[in-house]
């Protein structure tokens, strides 16, 4: 139910957070905008009149959605596609593990429903008289074969218009999301694609303009809901090969290499000549698109993937950025191999063909890493190999490295001809005790003619670090970005030697064993987007410490618990499985330290056996050094396995006073205080400790509870700075502390301005602090 009517001059001078809390009717709104610019469509509509101060901005809309967690899908009723609107909402909503969503025709839609919860309307106003209703406060237009949308007239049947989260047209606090285009079998199709990459439920963008499956127009909101320009791109769909041969049709997408294009044509032809030669008879196929991508950002905003390479609809897109030298997925040889056996039996035989096929794999090669996984977990039985599904659930890393060396045991076992006929039908080869036996064998000599690495040592003798926070989550701003790259020179121009590089995971039940899940999306902390940051860090001079970690909704690390031994056993299982990819993904680009976990509190004091297994392993598999990141006070205390460690990490957000204004004798006593027992620790563990996360947020007091959320706390960037003073004044006298890594540095540089209160010291008094000191060091 709505509230009374507020009077207009009340309304004008309402504060800016009053009006997000109020939900004002549609004849409210439009007088407003009325008052502030006479209101004309689309260009000058209620989100777009002077007022926007009285308008939520972005980030308060999606805040609303992320608390809400509801979603409402309308469709129109009257379209001859509703049932296959209908059709797509249902699979949308039961793939959504976050949202719970509703569906409804504009038809069934409770009136009560129109202003209260988030809403995605999907259609075209010819039949959609709700969409008709409220066009005008839209920032778009529609006719009946065309749409205009910031001032230019799109009017190809293919192209369509994803709207996502703007401010609802009578309930402004409320988010709203429209997919609309000219003509519906266009609208289904992109719904599907954004299904397909799970772009539905939270948009990366604040609009996209597709044009069938490829980009038009992308990009963002600024504050007052215009268009930023520093977040937006066209896209011309119109691309010509850069280099072409009968094997291949070259695109490049801002490659600075002018040499490259023709150096992958080269390789190209003589690899599929290689392998026509293996199979003794041509192939029909046409040439290849092959994309390649002087930057993971160019290629995430181009097709809304980043990763070193992967096919989309029958083409290749890789990435070659010098941080991904050498790195060399053969994603050409699936499509031969497609080409001249069809689909095969189990998907590890066109895996292990493929990467067989690879002439460099990655890192140190297939047989090299094949022999470490083998060492760290022992043998793998025949009849686990080929179960479908315990290959899938395995990381993409693992299966490639394990489906090649299948393959090249089974060739060499059965003959070429073997293999094929196991590859089009798995009852072709004949699963005896014998082959079984042939399988361990083949398993141990590898081990024993791909002895293992030393133990590399290159991380600095102290660390003076920082942890790099992928704050923006999206494509331009994340670890992936072009931002990033400068945020890291910068930490380099500031004095650090040392980075942290934190890819998460999320769970939603700390009591639960379910398998982690690796970050995937093109804005997330994907592999791409990890190993930029490390080769940008590389190249600045620092050290990395790979430090992934997992996201507790509505907790910590130390709320994950589980009920009994067998649930331990599965949360062992799925975290080993988790961080083993992270591993492989360090030692594949040689970075120098693997924190194996943070703040884990049940888990390390209950199961210290366990941990140490798990080192034991990802040694055979990392050869950096390992720590664990253990959270201050009780788990510290009681961690038992420091001796399988090269050191130990602490978290270190010890509180330092419970005074309001103590003196710098006070909070410098205490911060010694805990130190001393870090330093009596550590003489016990007979291992040095880092502190691998130590911050204080830009608050009134942050020195009381340094850990805790900002809350109520006033901005106070000076107290900030206080604390970072006094820190790094008393570390010189611990000298069993061997580095810190300050929690933390964003991504992307316009991050302070909208949190204020965060850790980072970026822009505030506690940067020139850190760098007087760093640079002393």
């Amino acid at each position: 139910m709505l509230p009374t009517p507020i009077r207009m001059s009340q309304l004008i001078m309402l504060p800016h957070t009053l009006f997000r809390s109020c939900r004002l009717s549609l004849v409210s709104i439009l007088c407003l905008s009325c008052l502030a610019l006479c209101a004309c469509r689309p260009a000058a509509t209620q989100a777009q009149a002077d007022p926007v101060e009285l308008l939520p901005s972005r980030d308060q809309l999606r805040q609303q959605l992320r608390s809400l967690r509801q979603l409402i899908i309308i469709y129109p009723a009257a379209s001859p596609c509703a049932p296959d609107y209908a059709s797509l909402a249902e699979r949308f909503s039961a793939t959504s593990n976050y949202l719970e969503i509703s569906i409804y025709s504009d038809r069934t839609l409770p009136t009560h429903l129109k202003r209260g919860q988030p809403l995605l309307l999907l259609g075209r106003s010819t039949h959609f008289p709700l969409l008709k209703q409220w066009e005008n406060s839209l920032p778009f237009s529609l006719d009946s074969s065309s749409f205009t949308f910031q001032g230019n007239l799109w009017d190809h049947p293919e192209q369509s218009l994803f709207l996502s989260w703007y401010p609802h047209p009578e309930t402004p606090e409320i988010p709203i999301s429209v997919l609309t285009g000219n003509h519906e079998k266009t609208i289904l199709a992109t719904l599907q694609q954004l299904i397909r990459q799970q772009g539905v439920g939270y948009s990366t963008w604040d609009y996209q303009l597709l044009q069938g499956s490829r980009k038009r127009l992308i990009g963002n909101y600024q504050s007052n809901w215009q268009p930023d320009p520093a977040v937006r791109w066209e896209f011309e769909l119109t691309l010509e090969p850069r280099l072409q041969s009968p094997v291949v049709h070259l695109y490049e997408h801002e490659v600075g290499d002018p040499d490259i294009g023709q150096s992958i044509i080269d390789s190209l032809n003589a690899r599929k000549q290689r392998f026509t030669s293996w199979l003794e008879h041509s192939l029909t196929s046409e040439p290849i698109s092959y994309h390649i991508y002087g930057h993971p950002e160019t290629m995430g905003l181009d097709i809304g993937e980043m990763k070193t390479a992967i096919r989309v609809e029958g083409e290749i897109h890789r990435i070659v950025h010098p941080g991904f030298a050498g790195y060399d997925s053969g994603l050409e040889f699936a499509i031969w191999i497609e080409e001249a056996f069809g689909r095969p039996a189990r998907q590890i035989l066109q895996d292990g063909l493929r990467a067989w096929w690879t002439p460099s794999f990655p890192g140190p090669g297939l047989f090299s890493l094949g022999a470490s996984l083998l060492r760290a977990e022992g043998n793998v039985p025949l009849d686990l190999m080929l179960n479908e599904r315990a290959y899938l659930r395995e990381s993409p890393l693992v299966r490639d490295c394990y489906a090649g060396l299948f393959t090249d045991f089974l060739i060499e076992h059965a003959g070429k001809d073997g293999y094929l006929l196991a590859y089009q039908d798995i009852e072709n080869l004949p699963l005896t005790q014998e082959l079984a036996d042939s399988w361990s064998t083949y398993q141990d000599s590898l081990k024993r003619f791909h002895p293992t690495a030393g133990q590399r040592s290159a991380e600095p003798a102290y660390s003076r670090g920082m942890t790099l926070a992928h704050e923006g989550y999206q494509i331009y701003n994340g670890y992936g970005s072009r931002q990033a790259e400068k945020a890291v020179h910068h930490l380099a121009d500031i004095g650090c030697n040392a980075l942290a590089i934190v890819p998460y995971t999320g769970t939603g039940n700390p009591q639960s064993s379910a398998p982690l899940r690796w970050s995937q999306r093109a804005g997330s902390e994907n592999d791409a987007a990890v190993t930029l940051a490390h080769f940008n860090a590389s190249s600045a001079g620092m050290s990395t410490m790979l430090k992934p970690q997992v996201w507790v909704r509505g907790g910590w690390p130390g709320d994950v618990n589980m009920s009994t031994e067998a649930e331990w056993e599965r949360w062992f299982d799925s975290y080993h499985r988790w961080i083993r990819h992270y591993a492989i993904l360090a030692e594949i680009h040689q970075m120098d330290i693997l924190c194996v976990g943070t703040e884990f509190r049940h888990a390390t004091m209950k199961h210290p056996d366990r941990w140490r297994d798990l080192i034991r392993k990802l040694r055979h598999i990392f050869h950096g050094k390992l720590t664990y990141a253990a959270n201050w006070g009780e788990e510290t205390n009681n961690l038992s396995f420091a001796e399988a460690l090269d050191f130990v990490g602490v978290n270190f957000y010890y509180p330092l006073s419970e005074q309001e204004a103590p003196t710098d004798e006070e909070l410098t006593r205490k911060l010694s205080a805990h130190l001393a027992t870090l330093d009596h620790l550590s003489a016990k563990w007979g291992k040095p400790y880092v502190l691998t996360e130590i911050g204080y947020r830009s608050v009134e007091r942050p020195w009381q509870h340094p850990h805790a959320e900002a809350g109520d706390l006033a901005p106070n960037a000076q107290a900030q700075a206080r604390c970072y003073e006094i820190v790094l004044a008393t570390l010189k006298d611990h000298s069993a502390c061997h580095g810190l890594y300050w929690w933390k540095w964003p991504s992307y540089d316009s991050y302070p301005l909208r949190n204020p209160r965060s850790f980072t010291p970026s822009g505030k008094e506690a940067e020139e602090i850190l760098r007087q000191a760093y640079q002393a060091w």
